[in-house]
């Protein structure tokens, strides 16, 4: 069992077979057969699992806890503001680590979105998703699907918030689909956009010092988001937060 680190970690293939399993468990949690929570998950298949409290690698150095935590695991699944951290569990700890969210990227959120997507459209197949915001961990997780899949991730974002171009370059290198970048939601959303999605607001103390209003001018009419539904068999797919963030750009821009 290897790691699950980044969604880079499974090939093509791999992640297909992944969707495929999680498919016929949403298959049994619509007919009250299966929870879905990770630890409620586990038990209801027969694991054994274990809450561990506290930060890691804080008291004890992190190589030494994964050796511990080895003796009496078989899996971890590890919620961790420190990718390197992780990474660091990962080559101390004898058997799989899956990530669960760090600071760099969050696979699983991304892979349960896929999960719904296909469902929905039937295929991944020339999925377009438009990301409006910052280089997040959840955006990070999307450029990762598509270096495995047959999908395009367009960011929208100010040029300084956009992806750095080496980066860019890095990803779409033997990529099965395709990372871009623009600065004009607008420009970026057409209609065979099948995803629109998001993320909170560029982090900061306030709004005056965080990137808001950098992100103002590039504000979604609400044409941009009612076009989609009506020209693809996949409706928009947002966040909660980001539904909320894209709602309140279209009232102040409407103001």
């Amino acid at each position: 069992m290897n790691d699950f680190l980044a969604i880079t970690d499974c090939s093509g293939d791999a992640l297909c077979a992944i969707l495929d399993r999680a498919d016929q468990l949403t298959d049994r949690w619509v007919a009250r057969d299966m929870p879905l929570a990770f630890e409620i998950g586990a038990r209801a298949m027969g694991a054994d699992a274990s809450f561990v409290p506290g930060d890691r690698g804080i008291h004890e150095p992190i190589e030494d806890v994964g050796h511990y935590l080895g003796n009496w695991f078989d899996a971890l699944l590890v919620r961790s503001r420190s990718h390197a951290l992780l990474e660091s569990l990962a080559r101390d700890f004898p058997a799989a680590v899956v990530n669960a969210r760090t600071d760099h990227n969050h696979p699983c959120e991304v892979l349960s979105d896929l999960q719904f997507v296909r469902r929905r459209r039937g295929s991944l197949d020339g999925l377009k998703v438009v990301f409006a915001g910052e280089v997040t961990n959840l955006c990070t997780s999307w450029f990762e699907a598509a270096v495995r899949l047959p999908i395009q991730v367009i960011q929208v974002a100010p040029p300084r918030y956009g992806i750095d171009l080496a980066r860019l370059v890095s990803l779409n290198a033997g990529a099965a689909g395709r990372v871009s970048v623009c600065h004009d939601l607008e420009s970026a959303v057409e209609s065979e956009t099948d995803v629109i999605y998001t993320d909170c607001w560029p982090k900061g103390p306030d709004e005056q010092t965080s990137g808001r209003p950098s992100f103002r001018p590039r504000s979604a009419p609400r044409r941009s988001t009612g076009c989609i539904p009506k020209a693809s068999s996949c409706p928009v797919r947002l966040s909660l937060a980001g539904r909320k963030c894209l709602q309140r750009l279209c009232s102040r821009r409407d103001a």
